[in-house]
């Protein structure tokens, strides 16, 4: 008796599979689109993060132009036709990210500079102040003995 019952739920599984599936499928579709459609309610945010009533009605609008069979770009054009001077494909994100991430980059590699230069100036060798490296008294005998020679 409980392998017939199995195989019966194996069999309304299967069956009941390929909707679920499809439903799914059209779910994460919307949620792809109003993660990656900017917000013209919240500056700087997409549908999905924005807690705004009137996003909340464009969500549930593509969910059912998703369920319809639309496309992503006939969706998109839809929500652009309501809002003609906003760009919704805009970047999510902060803005002038770029600007710091040079600023930093710039900074950094000024500040290795800098560290590199002070490094290598440490680890020349120093002259102390009272030697004098041209003075050799050795080499001073040895000199004058040599011109003594030579003048006799």
């Amino acid at each position: 008796m409980s392998r017939l019952a199995f195989a019966l739920l194996a069999a309304a599984v299967a069956v009941a599979s390929p909707p679920a599936v499809a439903a799914a499928q059209e779910g994460a579709r919307a949620v792809s689109i109003y993660r990656n459609t900017q917000s013209p309610f919240c500056p700087g945010r997409t549908l999905d993060d924005c807690p705004s009533p009137d996003a909340a009605t464009w969500r549930a609008d593509i969910r059912r132009w998703v369920d319809e069979g639309a496309s992503g770009a006939e969706i998109r054009a839809r929500l652009q036709d309501r809002v003609p001077g906003f760009d919704l494909s805009g970047r999510a994100g902060v803005p002038g990210l770029g600007f710091a991430l040079g600023a930093f980059t710039l900074v950094a590699l000024a500040l290795g500079a800098r560290f590199f230069v002070r490094r290598r100036r440490r680890s020349e060798p120093t002259i102390e102040p009272d030697a004098d490296p041209t003075r050799d008294e050795e080499l001073d005998a040895r000199l004058d003995d040599e011109l003594a020679r030579r003048l006799r």
